[in-house]
């Protein structure tokens, strides 16, 4: 039976309104937790945004993306092949480009094992890019 967090059983007027709890006090659910210490809330908190360490892949969906970032360098051409250092699971990814001095830049021939990065004037600059699922 739901109660209201005194502890008292909720009626059914209260149900109605949408009050909702707990088969427990929040004082008895307090009791059951470990203390923490205000030093160890503030030293976790201050780590929070530096948590995620070696992330391979950002991905959106049910399929786990295995390849985050990296830097493709033209050789005085016009396409470098960008080659990952794991495959994905399938082509249906998608590719952001820093720009290139040089010229207008996109991506071809995506594949599980990498893509084609174009350039619409031969170059020999880096380009960066990124890939999210």
């Amino acid at each position: 039976m739901p109660v209201h967090s005194q502890g008292t059983p909720l009626n059914i007027s209260q149900r109605k309104k949408g009050v909702t709890g707990l088969n427990a006090t929040s004082d008895n659910i307090r009791a059951m937790l470990p203390p923490v210490s205000p030093a160890a809330v503030r030293s976790a908190l201050a780590l929070a945004p530096f948590a995620p360490t070696r992330v391979t892949g950002i991905s959106a969906t049910t399929t786990p993306a295995n390849n985050l970032r990296g830097t493709a360098t033209f050789v005085a051409a016009t396409t470098v092949a960008v080659v990952f250092g794991t495959a994905e699971a399938d082509a249906n990814y998608f590719v952001a480009l820093e720009g290139n001095a040089a010229g207008f830049c996109w991506v071809t021939a995506k594949a599980t094992t990498g893509f084609t990065l174009n350039c619409s004037v031969s170059n020999s600059n880096p380009t960066d890019w990124i890939m999210v699922r």
